[in-house]
C-alpha cells in the first residue's frame, strides 16, 4: 500500500492539528486514516511504503516560510502579490475555502496550485538532497533530532499494527550538481558522484535530473552504506528503488546482500523500465528475472487501465494478456492463445519475463499517472452508468490480488481515489492530492488539473467530468472499500493465491474459456489443490475464479468440476450483487454463472483427506 506521508493526513480533521501532514500522524491510534489502515491490516495487508521521505531539496523546512491550504489570501499575497487571488478573493480567507468556491469547469484551481508551487509543502519528493536523513518538513520540529525521532516512532507504529515497512529511494539521481544551493555531493569530490556524458563532460540527466553514477565504487559504497542505514536505525522492512535500472544487477544485487545482514527478511523492487546503455547489464526486467527483486509489471497495467475488458470491441490479445498477468507474467508459462496455439508467455505480444513469482510487482495504480479511476474514464463509454463504472473499477482495481507475485496498490485506491484526472500531482498540492478517509468524496472534479501535463486533454477532461455518469457518491466509495478488503482476505486466506515459485504457477494455475471460441470479457481461471500436488491450502482442493466484464450474466461449463461453492467471504459480502452468483454440478461437469461486471470467487472445500482438485 503505497502511500504518501502529507496526503496520509494533512486534510484529515480526525488527526491532531499539530500532526497533520506529519511522521507523527501514524502514532494516532483512533484517527481516520489509521483506522483505515487496521482494516486493511485486518483483511490482510502486510506492507506499507513510503514516497521518498529523506531530506527533500523542494521544500522548504521552515514552516513560518510556507504557504499552505490553511493560510490566508493575504498570506499569499505577502509574498506572491501578482498572485491570481490578489485584489480578488477576500484578504481574509483560507486557501482552502477559495479552492472550494471555484467553478471546477474553470482553470481557477490549477492556477493556483501553479502559484503555490514552490511555496506549499507539498512534493512527492524525488529530488533528494541529502540521502540519510529524514525530511524536516514532516516533523514537529526541523531544527535537531526531531526528525529522527519521529520517523523511528511513525516506524515503530506502524509495526505495532501489523505492518512492515518500506522506502521508496531514489540514488539515481540528485537535485543539483556544481555550486548551485542544494549540491552536495559535487561539493565533497567535484565530479566524481555524477555521471558525464563522454564527449561534452556534462552531467548527464537522463533519469530526469542529474545522474548519479553507481558504477563508480564509491557511489555504489554511498548507496550501499545509506540502505543499510536506514535498514539498521530506522527499521525500514523493505525498498523501492526509483528508475532502478540506472544500476547495475550486480549493484543492486551487493546492496541487496549488505542489507539482507542486517534483516534477513528485506525485499528489494523498482522500476526495471530499460534505459540508454551504458556498458553495463543493468537492473531492468527481463535482467532481475530469476533475482526475486520485483519490477514494477507494466505488460497487465496497462491494458486493465485501458479498459478493454468492459469494450466488447477490443482485441482477445488484451485478455490474453490479463490471463499472463494472474499467472505471474511467467516466460515459461504455457498458454493457449486467442489463435488455439499453446505457447510460453514469453511468445507473446506483451511478452511475459518473469522466472520466478517474487520477480513480479502487480499494480494497476500508483503515484505515477492518473489514478485508476481517472484513467478507466477514458475508456468507458460515455452512457455507461455510474453502477457499472464503479462495477469495473472494482474488478480492474483487484485483479493484482489474484495475481501471482506481489500485488501493490496506491493508498486510496481502495476507495475510488482520484486526482481530477492529473497525469502527474508530483507538484499539484494538497487540494488535487487530497484523499478523505470519511469515504464521503473521492476528490473528483476538484477542478481542471496544472497545465504542465495536463492542458492538451483539458477538452476531454472537461467532457468527461461533466457527464453525470462519472460522479460517484459514498455508497459507492463504501462498496468498493469493501469490495477491496474482501478480495485481500480471499487471497490471505489461501496460499494458492500465493504461489512462491515458477513450478508451482505452472503445475496449479490454468485457465478455461480460451482459444477461439472464446466468450469476450470472460476470464476463467483454476487453481488446483488436489490430488498428486502438495497440499498447500488446507481447506480447499481448487479455487475457480470467474472474471465478467460484460454488462451481462455469464456462465461457464468446465468439465470434471463438483462440489464447488461460493467463496464464504462473498457469501457474506457487501456486495449484494456477488452473493448471486452460484455453481451448479451436472453429471461430469459444473456450471459457474456470475452477474455482470463481477469478480466471484469459488471454493471445493476440502475433505477429511486430499481430494480430487481441478487439473489447470
Amino acid at each position: 500500500y503505497e502511500g504518501h506521508i502529507r496526503d496520509f493526513s494533512v486534510l484529515d480533521s480526525s488527526t491532531t492539528e499539530e500532526n497533520r501532514g506529519k511522521y507523527l500522524a501514524f502514532t494516532e491510534d483512533s484517527s481516520a486514516p489509521v483506522n483505515h489502515l487496521k482494516s486493511l491490516v485486518a483483511a490482510g495487508l502486510t506492507h506499507f511504503q513510503f514516497l521518498p521521505a529523506n531530506d527533500i531539496a523542494s521544500i522548504n523546512e521552515d514552516e513560518s516560510t510556507r504557504i499552505n491550504l490553511s493560510n490566508t489570501v493575504n498570506e499569499l499575497c505577502n509574498i506572491a502579490p501578482n498572485a491570481s487571488v490578489c485584489g480578488v478573493e477576500n484578504s481574509g480567507a483560507t486557501l482552502l475555502s477559495v479552492y472550494k468556491s471555484y467553478d471546477p469547469s474553470s482553470t481557477n484551481a490549477q492556477q493556483l496550485a501553479e502559484e503555490l508551487r514552490g511555496l506549499d509543502s507539498f512534493n512527492w519528493g524525488y529530488d533528494p538532497k541529502h540521502f540519510n536523513v529524514p525530511d524536516g518538513s514532516y516533523s514537529s520540529n526541523p531544527d535537531g533530532i526531531a526528525r529522527i525521532l519521529e520517523m523511528r516512532q511513525m516506524n515503530q507504529a506502524l509495526h505495532n499494527l501489523g505492518l512492515r515497512v518500506s522506502l521508496d529511494v531514489v540514488y539515481n539521481h540528485t537535485s543539483s550538481s556544481g555550486l548551485w544551493s542544494n549540491s552536495v555531493l559535487d561539493k565533497v569530490v567535484p565530479g566524481y558522484y555524477h555521471r558525464r556524458n563522454l564527449t561534452s563532460g556534462n552531467i548527464e540527466t537522463e533519469t530526469c535530473c542529474q545522474d548519479t553514477a553507481p558504477e563508480h565504487n564509491m557511489m555504489q559504497k554511498l548507496m550501499v552504506d545509506s540502505l543499510v542505514l536506514w535498514a539498521k536505525e530506522y527499521k525500514f522492512d523493505a525498498f523501492r528503488f526509483d528508475i532502478m535500472a540506472n544500476n547495475s544487477v550486480d549493484s543492486i544485487l551487493a546492496a541487496r546482500n549488505a542489507v539482507t545482514a542486517i534483516d534477513s527478511d528485506t525485499y528489494f523492487y523498482g522500476e526495471g523500465w530499460t534505459r540508454p546503455d551504458r556498458g553495463y547489464q543493468q537492473a531492468q526486467q527481463n535482467n532481475m528475472a530469476g533475482s526475486q527483486v520485483g519490477t514494477f509489471n507494466d505488460r497487465p497495467r496497462d491494458t486493465i487501465r485501458s479498459a478493454s475488458l468492459f469494450d466488447q470491441t477490443s482485441s482477445l490479445t488484451d485478455q490474453d494478456t490479463i490471463r499472463l498477468g494472474l499467472a505471474g507474467t511467467l516466460a515459461n508459462y504455457q498458454l493457449q492463445d486467442k489463435n488455439g496455439t499453446i505457447k510460453a508467455g514469453s511468445s507473446f505480444s506483451q511478452s511475459a519475463y518473469a522466472q520466478d513469482p517474487a520477480d513480479i510487482i502487480n499494480y494497476v495504480s500508483k503515484h505515477d499517472n492518473q489514478t485508476l479511476w481517472d484513467q478507466l474514464q477514458y475508456g468507458f463509454s460515455q452512457e455507461m452508468p455510474i453502477a457499472q463504472r464503479v462495477r469495473a473499477h472494482n474488478i480492474a482495481a483487484t485483479l493484482p490480488l489474484l495475481s501471482q507475485g506481489i500485488p501493490f496498490f496506491q493508498l486510496g485506491g481502495d476507495f475510488i481515489r482520484s486526482k481530477s484526472m492529473d497525469r502527474n500531482s508530483y507538484d499539484s498540492g494538497d487540494w488535487f492530492n487530497a484523499v478523505d478517509f470519511t469515504k464521503t468524496s473521492n476528490n473528483w472534479n476538484v477542478g481542471l488539473p496544472l497545465a504542465q501535463d495536463n492542458e492538451d486533454k483539458w477538452p476531454l477532461i472537461s467532457a468527461i467530468i461533466n457527464n453525470s455518469n462519472t460522479t460517484v457518491a459514498a455508497n459507492d466509495i463504501a462498496l468498493a472499500a469493501n469490495v477491496f478488503k474482501d478480495f485481500i482476505a480471499m487471497r490471505a486466506s489461501s496460499a494458492l493465491f500465493r504461489l512462491t515459485t515458477e513450478q508451482d504457477v505452472i503445475n496449479r494455475v490454468g485457465f478455461h474459456n480460451t482459444g477461439t471460441n472464446q466468450t469476450k470479457g470472460l476470464i476463467v481461471m483454476s487453481l488446483d489443490d488436489g490430488d498428486g500436488l502438495t497440499d498447500i491450502d488446507e481447506n480447499n482442493d481448487a479455487i475457480v475464479v470467474i472474471i465478467n466484464g460484460t454488462e451481462q450474466i455469464q456462465s461457464h461449463n468446465i468439465a470434471t468440476a463438483s462440489g464447488f461453492e461460493l467463496h464464504t467471504i462473498q457469501q457474506n459480502s457487501a456486495d449484494s450483487v456477488v452473493t448471486t452468483a452460484s455453481f451448479n454440478a451436472l453429471a461430469n461437469s459444473g456450471t459457474f454463472t456470475v452477474p455482470a461486471f463481477t469478480t466471484a470467487v469459488f471454493v471445493k472445500p476440502q475433505t477429511n483427506a486430499q481430494g480430487y482438485g481441478l487439473p489447470a
